[in-house]
């Protein structure tokens, strides 16, 4: 389903009438039921290097955006009230707590991207006679973001470093590590639920239907072949819409993760259901309160997820598609 090859092509040629997808990226991760990825010998790293690549493009751009998100999910404010005090705090605390979703987004992307290639080509070579192949590319996507959780530590320090009530007590990601390693194993995995509750949905949806918006986008008539450029675009807009209406569905989950990850370390862990209803309370008991925040959030994911989609590919073509021309 990943990148297929042509000796993939070949081999199936004898058995099912395929169209040519040597060159067409429109297709990567897209299900059909009439192909199935390349054998775990032929898989290789470069889902792996493109979404590590995309990942660090997109935190760099999006960091200040996603600052003022968290500030308006932790205290409710709007987004006047949010950017006046990230202005207030001045230009040397703006990518403060960069490190933690700088390493941590590149790699949950990778591995994102990568395993879900390397799961689904283990499905379809050890279970296509027991699943169905649209069960083995929802499990694929299912296990990849289940994979992404190892990554919750970084996203706990995350949530502490941005938290302007803990500026005096960490003073950068190592230090607070260090301290929280003094409260356990544990509570480096604050949130694990709602990580995990997210991650896999959220992964069956964006890899069934990115590559399904793109494929409805319109032709433009003077260009019937997609240049890199072209291509690029259709990339971004697809990405964009289908991370902005992801971000929007889960954006309650996000709220309750949140809620679970700035706990106090040492504090009692609050389980899914009482950071819920703790939030649910908070804003009294408003289900349009519980939503503050979402119009910059889904802003903020329409340039994400478009920035992600399309700089992957992107990088798929510049470094390991050798016929590809920048035109």
């Amino acid at each position: 389903m990943n990148r297929l090859g042509l000796e993939e092509q070949k081999r199936l040629n004898s058995n099912v009438n395929t169209t040519d997808i040597n060159t067409s990226s429109s297709k990567r991760f897209t299900f059909d039921h009439h192909r199935c990825c390349h054998s775990t010998i032929d898989y290789n790293y470069e889902d792996y290097i493109c979404g590590f690549g995309a990942a660090i493009v997109n935190i760099y751009v999006t960091f200040p955006i996603n600052k003022i998100i968290f500030r308006q999910m932790i205290h409710g404010q709007n987004v006047r009230t949010a950017t006046a005090i990230l202005r207030s705090e001045g230009i040397d605390r703006l990518y403060r707590g960069v490190a933690p979703p700088l390493i941590q987004r590149s790699l949950t992307l990778s591995l994102m991207f990568g395993t879900f290639g390397t799961y689904h080509s283990l499905l379809d070579r050890y279970a296509d006679h027991i699943l169905p192949s649209s069960y083995r590319f929802c499990l694929s996507a299912f296990l990849a973001g289940t994979t992404e959780a190892i990554m919750c530590p970084l996203e706990r320090v995350q949530m502490l470093l941005q938290d302007d009530r803990l500026h005096h007590r960490y003073s950068n990601t190592i230090d607070a590590f260090k301290k929280l390693r003094a409260f356990g194993f544990y509570e480096y995995y604050r949130g694990l639920s709602a990580i995990l509750l997210r991650n896999g949905p959220s992964n069956i949806l964006f890899f069934t239907f990115r590559n399904e918006i793109k494929d409805r986008l319109p032709q433009p008539k003077n260009h019937p072949k997609d240049t890199v450029f072209s291509s690029m675009i259709k990339d971004f807009v697809s990405g964009s819409i289908i991370g902005a209406v992801i971000s929007t569905v889960f954006y309650p989950l996000n709220v309750v993760r949140t809620r679970m990850q700035t706990q106090q370390p040492g504090s009692k862990h609050l389980t899914l259901f009482e950071a819920a209803i703790d939030i649910y309370h908070q804003r009294d008991k408003s289900i349009r309160k519980l939503f503050r925040g979402v119009h910059i959030n889904y802003s903020r994911s329409f340039l994400s997820w478009g920035i992600v989609n399309s700089c992957y590919e992107l990088f798929h073509k510049l470094f390991f598609d050798k016929k590809t021309t920048i035109s």
